[in-house]
């Protein structure tokens, strides 16, 4: 079981980064996208979790 979860975690992971890098450029220039909303999320949860 502990390898399903990892293995979908893992699949979750790379579905959002996708979406993020697949944003247009001028979502990440509105001030609401900023890096301390969004990457202090990343920063954050990216240990605990994996």
């Amino acid at each position: 079981m502990d390898t399903s979860v990892m293995r979908w975690a893992m699949h979750l992971s790379d579905m959002s980064f996708s979406r993020v890098l697949g944003q247009e450029r001028s979502w990440f220039d509105r001030s609401e996208n900023g890096e301390r909303q969004d990457g202090h999320a990343f920063g954050n949860n990216s240990d605990a979790t994996f």
